[in-house]
Parts: structure tokens; sequence; C-alpha cells
């Protein structure tokens, strides 16, 4: 069989279903990439920092703050320039949403140019499936909250203790 003009408006429909939840994705792998950064930062800095006060290593200084930084703006890049593809953004609404790969299957069906009954069906599933979803259920920001909370808990006490080392 060939592909068809309904097929094309179906996987047309499916792109523009999973497009603002493959934003809200990409931003949120973004936030988690570059919280963890900083997270990693600021535990380094509080073990140095722990280290001054308990006299083993000098205080860190300036140049010491800036070089642990250094890979936050390399995480930030990475974030943005690397957007989660079509296929990867359906995985993980049917990972988030326990759509049991309905999505997915959708997707490589369409990347195939399958065009027989059963496609058509996984297809019409698929899309209607994603209709029904709201984007806050199917690509939850509760990681980026427990990310944010840490980096927030490390940030003050990374800053006491650099603050005790002098």
């Amino acid at each position: 069989m060939h592909w068809s003009w309904r097929a094309e408006s179906a996987a047309a429909e499916l792109e523009q279903l999973l497009a603002p939840l493959r934003r809200r994705l990409w931003w949120q792998q973004g936030a988690q990439l570059v919280l963890r950064t900083l997270c990693f930062a600021l535990t380094a800095l509080l073990v140095l920092a722990a280290l001054a006060v308990g006299g083993l290593a000098p205080a860190p200084g300036a140049g010491l703050l800036l070089a642990m930084l250094a890979p936050l703006p390399v995480a930030l890049a990475i974030a943005l320039l690397r957007p989660p593809s079509l296929l990867a953004t359906a995985r993980c609404i049917d990972r988030y949403a326990r759509l049991d790969e309905r999505v997915g299957t959708a997707v490589e069906l369409v990347c195939a140019r399958a065009s027989h009954p059963a496609a058509r069906a996984q297809l019409a599933d698929a899309t209607a499936r994603l209709r029904q979803l709201r984007p806050a259920e199917a690509v939850p920001l509760e990681g980026v909250r427990s990310d944010l909370l840490l980096t927030g808990g490390l940030a003050l006490v990374s800053a006491g203790m650099v603050l005790l080392a002098g």
C-alpha cells in the first residue's frame, strides 16, 4: 500500500500533539542537567570548604569558585542545543503517562511510513490518548522541583561552610 493523505494528516496531528509535550520535556531535561551540574559543583565546594575548616586545606578562593562553576555554561549550552527527538519524546510520554508504548509505536510507524490497517489503528489510538493528556501529567516536573530544592540546600550549606573557612 502507499502512504495516503489520511495517514499524512494523522501523522501531522500526532506531531502537533507532541510539540508542546516535547518543549516541556526539553525544558525538564535541560533544567535537570543544569541543576545537577550545579549540585556537583556545590558539593565539591562544600568538601573543599569543610577541609579548610578542618585545617586540612587552604580556604577556597575566588579563582577556585569560578573554576568549579565552569561546567555550568557547558551544561546550559548542551541543554539548549539538544532538544529531545520526536521518538524520545513519545517514549517519555509513554513512560510518564503509562501508555504502554502506544505513542512510541505510533511515531515509529509514522517514521516508517506504514499504512496498513493496524498502523492506522495504532496512530488513531495514540492521537486519541494524546488528546486526553494534560501536559502536566504527561511530563511531570517533580524531578525538577526536587533538584531545585537540593541545589538550594547545597548552596546554603556550601555558603555557610565557605564563610566558616574564612
